[in-house]
């Protein structure tokens, strides 16, 4: 299980977790998002088009994990709802292996 502190927290050490994707369960289609983290950028932490056209990018992962753009609220505040489908383009098993 990935908690939300353990994935915030490699978010902020920026290791492992570009191209990551999840869902929220309450959603009946089960719409995947993907967010990430890209060093070479002046805005390294991004969410995808899925959820903003064109997407968008933040300075820090605080800014994108509070940002309200999931149906007006944040990543943070539905935590209890993600289920991830990949950390850093790994399953989630393979990536908590290699921690």
């Amino acid at each position: 299980m990935i908690t939300y502190n353990l994935l915030y927290t490699q978010f902020v050490s920026g290791e492992n977790v570009d191209e990551t994707r999840f869902y929220f369960q309450n959603d009946p289609a089960q719409t995947e998002h993907m967010l990430g983290y890209l060093p070479q950028f002046q805005q390294p932490y991004w969410i995808g088009d899925c959820d903003i056209p064109d997407g968008t990018q933040f300075m820090t992962a605080a800014a994108m994990f509070n940002a309200p753009v999931f149906d007006g609220q944040s990543l943070a505040s539905r935590w209890a709802d993600v289920v991830l489908i990949d950390v850093g383009g790994m399953p989630v098993m393979d990536w908590l292996a290699q921690l």
